[in-house]
Order: structure tokens, then C-alpha cells, then sequence
């Protein structure tokens, strides 16, 4: 029992020790991101466009670098690149040569990389894809991220939940949407600049829909009613219920999320 009480008293204390060097290290890339976005304000006293340019060509230039010399390499494709990384497919055989590649390519530069094995990558676009890591942990960009159910201007982040279990999991879109129970992840979020309006009634100028089975109606500007876009068939939801709104049109929610999986290549 004694032994136990300990292993249970250090696991607590390096839970602990990773959750400090976790935020570190997150303080500190905040930290670093910052510094070099003033470099192109005109406004900062670290305003500097030569070296904003010098890290990004330098950057850029020893990316190429690295694609050229993993597309010479027989067996090795490159599938997508950007400002921080590549994405490459290879055979097992051809593993040795690959790091062999990169072990070059980090001497010659000065660089490191960090390396993610990838299970299945699914892409619509380089800026929005999901990629499930062969431990199973999911990495999400763009219209398919995960961000919270109230995240900044949520849009139906149930779809994108969806599409997520269908890729990762095997799940039906059907049945994520129709299992949810949480209304946050239904709702969609946008800020009017006038104020808006629904069937004449005021919502004010930072709006939260979701769509009804039975809603023909739409959400428009209140000075020059234009209609706000992508809420045909919306329902104001201004205050977030106990329950789940009897007219929720889950339909919607999986032909929303049936597109998003088409554009990934995906058929049902």
C-alpha cells in the first residue's frame, strides 16, 4: 500500500510538472509568433520588413529544399506542404532513405524536425483537412476543426464532429448527429454590423441560430435588410434552452455534413 500511496503521489506531481512545461512552452510560442507579426507593423517598435522577409524566404527556400530532395528520393511522394511542415507518403522500404533525407537536409540547414505518422490523411484543401495519427489522436484544420461547441463564431461544429467519426472512427454521419444531445453543437454564431432581424423582431447585433424542420424564414440586416448569409430556415436562438428544440432539423445537419465528407473524396 505504501509503494502504491508513492506512485500515486509522483504520477500526481508530473501531472503536474506537464501541465507547467505544457504552458510554457505554449506562453513562449505566443511569445515568439507575436514578436515576428510586429515585424511587419509599421506600428511597433519592432518593426523590421527586412527581417520578416529574411525569416520567411529563408523558410520557404529550406521547405523547397527539403520537397526537391524527398521527390528525388525513389518511393517517396510528397502530398502537401506549407509554411511549416510537409506531408509525405512512402513505402515501409523506403523509410530508411526518406530519414536519410531529412537527417541531410537538417545539417545542411541548421533545422529540426518533428516527425507525425500519419494513419489516413483526408483533404478538401492544404488549409482544411482532418488527419488521424496512428495512436488515433485526431488533427483537424480549417472547416473541419474541433474548436470548442462555443468557439469564435461557431458554424454547426456538430457536421464537422461528424465527418471527423465517419473518417476516424467509421461512425455514420446519421448517427453522430442524431446521438448529440448538446444544442452548442447545432448552433451557428455571427455578428451583424447593423443588428439583425427575424419575422421583424429585433436580435441585436451578435446573433445565435439553429435550423428548424418547419422554418421558411430568413435572418436580415435591420437597416438594409440584406440577407444574412447561410440562415435560410434559421431559428434565433438568443438564450441557450435546458432541452433540445423539439423542431431541431437534423436533416439539415447531415446533408451539411454528408458535403463536407464529398469534399474530402469520400462517398457513402
Amino acid at each position: 500500500m505504501h509503494e502504491l500511496h508513492l506512485l500515486k503521489a509522483r504520477l500526481a506531481e508530473l501531472e503536474l510538472e506537464l501541465a507547467r512545461v505544457t504552458s510554457s512552452n505554449e506562453g513562449h510560442k505566443i511569445q515568439i509568433n507575436g514578436s515576428f507579426g510586429k515585424f511587419g507593423s509599421k506600428y511597433s517598435t519592432l518593426y523590421a520588413p527586412g527581417l520578416m522577409i529574411q525569416v520567411t524566404i529563408t523558410g520557404q527556400l529550406a521547405l523547397l529544399m527539403l520537397i526537391e530532395a524527398l521527390a528525388m528520393t525513389p518511393g517517396i511522394e510528397v502530398i502537401s506542404a506549407n509554411t511549416d511542415g510537409v506531408t509525405c507518403r512512402f513505402a515501409r522500404v523506403a523509410e530508411g532513405e526518406m530519414l536519410a533525407a531529412v537527417k541531410r537536409w537538417e545539417a545542411r540547414t541548421s533545422f529540426q524536425l518533428e516527425r507525425a505518422d500519419y494513419r489516413g490523411l483526408y483533404s478538401r484543401d492544404v488549409n482544411n483537412y482532418i488527419a488521424v495519427k496512428t495512436d488515433g489522436e485526431v488533427k483537424t484544420k480549417g472547416v473541419y476543426g474541433k474548436g470548442l461547441p462555443l468557439h469564435k463564431n461557431p458554424y454547426a461544429s456538430i457536421c464537422s464532429q461528424a465527418v471527423i467519426d465517419k473518417v476516424s472512427l467509421g461512425a455514420s454521419i446519421a448517427g453522430t448527429v442524431y446521438a448529440s444531445q448538446d444544442i452548442r453543437k447545432f448552433v451557428c454564431v455571427r455578428k451583424v454590423a447593423h443588428g439583425a432581424v427575424w419575422k421583424g423582431q429585433a436580435l441585436g447585433r451578435f446573433i445565435r441560430w439553429y435550423f428548424g424542420k418547419y422554418e421558411l424564414e430568413s435572418i436580415h440586416d435591420s437597416i438594409n435588410n440584406y440577407l444574412v448569409p447561410n440562415t435560410e430556415g434559421a431559428v434565433p436562438l438568443m438564450t441557450l434552452p435546458d432541452r433540445m428544440p423539439e423542431d431541431l432539423d437534423r436533416e439539415w445537419y447531415i446533408r451539411e455534413a454528408t458535403e463536407l465528407y464529398h469534399a474530402l473524396g469520400g462517398s457513402l
